[in-house]
């Protein structure tokens, strides 16, 4: 991760951490799009270390679980893009994000929030992909993960489809197409 010569991941990733603890969701919402822009830009680099993907994954986990939805709508923004970026990590960011995501699809319900629903089942299409998991391997991690958490996610997309908006309700229906 160089600029000019210079390496500046760390730098970038140490002043997003700082933003991360900010009490204002301005800069929470920065430090995950910090995170995600600098993934975006050196995904090889990132996808050789584990240990460095596994911090920017967390990034994204912990702006799901933020108290402002404009937090929890970057943190969705990340999951999903994390998906396309690194689909030879899908299980790893599939165990982690799954239970979050099916939590926020049957619990989200007016106004910002069914914006952060929405966004939600958008990370689900990226994240389901079926080219990131083969559903004809039950030894393949992903698989595993959603087999497991199945009932619940399709509770969930059931319960979105009878109460939320059309904009929640087609993102859904993807999933389940």
């Amino acid at each position: 991760m160089r600029v000019a010569g210079k390496v500046v991941g760390a730098s970038i990733v140490m002043a997003a951490a700082q933003l991360q603890t900010s009490p204002d969701s301005v800069h929470r919402r920065a430090a995950l799009i910090s995170v995600l822009r600098l993934c975006e830009g050196c995904t090889s680099m990132i996808a050789k270390s584990a240990n460095e993907l596994e911090k920017c994954v967390d990034f994204m986990m912990a702006g799901l679980q933020d108290a402002s939805p404009w937090v929890q709508y970057q943190g969705l923004q990340g999951v999903g893009r994390f998906a396309v970026l690194f689909p030879s990590r899908i299980h790893n960011l599939l165990a982690k994000s799954l239970p979050v995501l099916i939590t926020c699809l049957a619990t989200a319900e007016t106004g910002a929030c069914q914006k952060v629903k929405g966004h939600a089942a958008s990370a689900l299409i990226n994240l389901l992909n079926p080219s990131n998991i083969n559903c004809n391997d039950s030894s393949d991690p992903a698989f595993n993960t959603l087999t497991s958490n199945l009932n619940p996610l399709m509770s969930s997309l059931v319960h979105c489809l009878q109460t939320a908006s059309l904009e929640v309700q087609s993102p859904c229906l993807v999933v389940l197409g």
